[in-house]
């Protein structure tokens, strides 16, 4: 466990920070009178993978096969046939690391094929140049936020590079999400990262309070 003396955010501001991004991703980026299908359908599914037995047009990625996938098929149209029976009527689709990697077609299709429903997490690789040109263009596409983790280049050094610090400064433009799956270990270097970046007007940032 991550002890006081390691870092200055306590356990309040990392869970208020979790869920104002998550509310950034869910609710101020879909529009209200966004078609969202039966008015019943009141509840936002903040965090749902998708993917579909359909490798000719949506490639595996990372040597997987589709005896891999568990359930064998989860669809997008599977997913709304879920989220309706819970009155789910929004739901964020969320990168599947394991399957897709940086590959979010299916993600983006999904959304364009139900405008006003699906939001996307997306995935991009940092280590290749123009990411702020690739985030501009997800976010015509439906992707407010994208998850950066540590486990994809499994170094010390994964914040640390010219590709990511531009993430941060483009996502603090464009109003993206950065959404960190991180272990404790690591909230020391993410708290660096986003404290050091200017604040844009009108953007909170609850960790970085009175902290420079």
């Amino acid at each position: 466990m991550l002890r006081a003396q390691e870092s200055k955010i306590s356990r309040r501001e990392v869970l208020s920070a979790t869920v104002a991004g998550a509310a950034l991703v869910a609710t101020s980026t879909i529009g209200t009178n966004a078609p969202a299908g039966d008015s019943k359908n009141k509840y936002v599914d903040a965090h749902s993978h998708i993917w579909t037995r359909d490798i000719e047009n949506y490639p595996l990625t990372l040597g997987a096969t589709l005896a891999d996938l568990d359930p064998p098929s989860f669809t997008t149209e599977e997913l709304l046939a879920t989220a309706n029976k819970a009155e789910v009527g929004k739901v964020v689709l969320i990168a599947h690391n394991g399957f897709y990697r940086f590959d979010n077609k299916y993600m983006t299709d999904a959304a364009k094929q139900h405008p006003g429903v699906f939001k996307v997490v997306g995935m991009i690789d940092d280590s290749k140049p123009h990411a702020d040109t690739k985030m501009k263009e997800l976010l015509q596409q439906q992707v407010t936020g994208f998850r950066i983790t540590p486990s994809v280049r499994q170094d010390d050094h994964w914040l640390n590079n010219a590709g990511m610090k531009l993430m941060w400064k483009t996502a603090a433009e464009t109003g993206q999400a950065m959404c960190c799956l991180i272990n404790p270990a690591n909230l020391p270097e993410v708290e660096k990262d986003v404290c050091a970046i200017p604040r844009h007007e009108g953007r909170h940032r609850p960790l970085c309070e009175d902290r420079r």
